[in-house]
Parts: C-alpha cells; sequence; structure tokens
C-alpha cells in the first residue's frame, strides 16, 4: 500500500498511487426512506488506502426537489459516527442539496492532541487532518485519511455509483470545489468548518456547538480565529446551546465575534421566534434535549446530534429551520 507524500513547507500532498483505487463490489448499501435516496459507503470502498475510522459515510438526495446545484457536507464531532448526524443531511437533501455526513479522522479532540502544546497547535492538527499535509508532530494523516482526501475519493465514488448525479461538479481532479459546498460540523467537526472557511471561499461554513478552538482553563479563543477570513461573515454562521457542558458559552461568543459575526448582529435566542433572527450568524438555545440521559453532555449534543436534538409534533427536527437559514438556504 502506498501512502501519499505529505509536504512539511504546507504545499498541497501528492495524491495516493493506483493501488489505492476503489473497489466499489463491497461496503455500499442504497435504500429508499420516505422521498430520500440514502447510500452508506464504507471509506475503504472508495478507496483502499484508508486504514482508520472506517465507519459508513451516509449521502443522501432527493429525487423530488429541485437541484440547487450546491453540496452540503456535514463533519461529525470527537469519536462520533457519521449516523449520529443523518438528520441534518435528510434535511439538507429535502432542501435540494446533495448531501454528506463524512467519516474522517475524529478519535481524539484537538484540544487534547494540543494539551500542553503551544498556541500554533491547534491551526497545525487542524490543517493535516483536513489537507493530510504534514504539518503536526502530534498525529499523522495522509492524503488518503485527510478530510479532503475523503471527500474526493467518495465524490468519484458517487460519480459511478449514481451516475445520474451532479458529484463531479463538486470537486476538480483531487481538490474539493469549495466554493460549491456548504460545509458544517459538530463540536471538532464545527472547528474544522470554521478551519476551512477562514483559508478557502466556502459557499456556507456552520459550527454547531463549536467556538473553533479555546485556550484551556481561561476558555479565549486561540490565535487562528483573529486571521484574515477567506470565507465572509454573511457565509459563515454558528449554533450552540448556552447550556452546553464542553464548550464555554462566553468564550463560543467571544470567537465568533472576533472572526467577524459580530458585525453581522448579537448573539441570538431561537426559542420561540421565528427566523431571520435579526440577521444574526450567532444563534443560540437553551431547549431541552430529548433522551438527556442517553449521552454525558446532551446540551453540547442538542443542536444537531439525532438522538438529542428535539423533535416537533410532526417528528421532524424542531432546529430544521436554523439548519436550513445557516448551512442549506434556498438558492
Amino acid at each position: 500500500m502506498v501512502a501519499a507524500a505529505s509536504c512539511s513547507d504546507g504545499s498541497a500532498p501528492t495524491p495516493p498511487a493506483d493501488d489505492c483505487a476503489a473497489d466499489l463490489s463491497t461496503g455500499v448499501a442504497e435504500y429508499g426512506m420516505d422521498d430520500l435516496v440514502v447510500r452508506a459507503v464504507l471509506p475503504t470502498s472508495t478507496n483502499r488506502c484508508i486504514v482508520s475510522n472506517a465507519d459508513s459515510h451516509f449521502v443522501a438526495v432527493a429525487p423530488g426537489v429541485a437541484a440547487t446545484g450546491r453540496l452540503f457536507v456535514f463533519l461529525p464531532g470527537s469519536g462520533a459516527s457519521a449516523r449520529n448526524y443523518r438528520r441534518i443531511v435528510f434535511e439538507a437533501a429535502r432542501s435540494g442539496y446533495a448531501a454528506i455526513a463524512l467519516t474522517y479522522v475524529n478519535d481524539v479532540p484537538v484540544g487534547v492532541r494540543c494539551a500542553l502544546a503551544t498556541a500554533d497547535c491547534y491551526a497545525e492538527v487542524r490543517r493535516e487532518v483536513i489537507s493530510g499535509t504534514d504539518a503536526s508532530s502530534r498525529l499523522t494523516v495522509a492524503w488518503d485519511d485527510g478530510i479532503e482526501g475523503r471527500l474526493v475519493r467518495l465524490l468519484q465514488a458517487l460519480e459511478s455509483l449514481d451516475p445520474g448525479g451532479t458529484w463531479s461538479a463538486f470537486h476538480t481532479g483531487t481538490a474539493p470545489r469549495w466554493d460549491r459546498i456548504s460545509v458544517a460540523g459538530h463540536s471538532q467537526g464545527g472547528g474544522h468548518s470554521l478551519f476551512i472557511a477562514q483559508s478557502t471561499g466556502v459557499f456556507r461554513a456552520t459550527a454547531y456547538s463549536s467556538a473553533g478552538d479555546l485556550v484551556p482553563l481561561t476558555g479565549t479563543p486561540v490565535a487562528w480565529i483573529d486571521a484574515p477570513w477567506a470565507t465572509p461573515g454573511d457565509r459563515r454562521g454558528g449554533f450552540t446551546s448556552e447550556r452546553d457542558e464542553i464548550v464555554p458559552y462566553a468564550g463560543t461568543i467571544e470567537a465568533w465575534t472576533r472572526s467577524g459575526l459580530g458585525a453581522l448582529g448579537p448573539p441570538t435566542a431561537v426559542d420561540g421566534a421565528d427566523a431571520p433572527w435579526g440577521g444574526s450568524r450567532m444563534l443560540t438555545t437553551r431547549a431541552e434535549p430529548r433522551n438527556p440521559g442517553a449521552v454525558a453532555t446532551p446540551h453540547h449534543s442538542v443542536t444537531v446530534v439525532d438522538g438529542i436534538t428535539p423533535l416537533d409534533g410532526g417528528g421532524r427536527p424542531t432546529f430544521a429551520p436554523v439548519w436550513r437559514a445557516l448551512s442549506f438556504p434556498p438558492p
């Protein structure tokens, strides 16, 4: 097995050799669910050089809905699987987006990897997890295992699995077309979404229950939050619980504000109110989690995790309007 070459100077890593080619004869399941076509695809089926975090990606499209020409990509939180976030993926599909929950290298929180390290560690770890560039001594992620590599190989696989789809529009060779992609994530995944949006112009970027990165003990934002942003503030946003048990609320609002979101309005609660919430891109909730005993940190999960986020009387996610406003708005 040939791993990708990596570049310590921050340049793009070399994609893998042909022996990493896809094998879609196994590890792929397709099923219908109401108005959706859903696929579960093992990462190893899209690229045989993927060796870690091999739970299935989840992909959804709504054939009866007019396509927007956009892709929604959701990145799970630390230790979580793509299957924990299918509700938001399904809502994105029903909004006309091709939609993916992507499995990636998320087994250890970025803050744990960077414990007792310099402030630069956070950006270095995120850069390696996302691109497969040799940026950090705290972990080793080849191009095959990086978020971008996994996404590109999944899109290439979907071109074969769903030849009538628009998957080829979302990458150019081995690079995602981020300008056509709405990237979002929960917790660690939300931080990756923000980091991508800082260095690259994306269609949308949303952090769910994530400040990006906060310094332990002080709860203040790390330095990369203050760097220039390639994606303007009106294409970014965040949604968090004011009672989050893991990510301090005050630090979250400070980070979002310093990133430029404060210029678009103050933090605004969505509870009992309708969109567009004054145009704010910093949205909050004090809603009670569903099944609060199922996880140790239910308020951290309430914004988007399937078994915890509340449902309305019809069984649809209560926060679907928030998800649509921030992550997959109509064209």
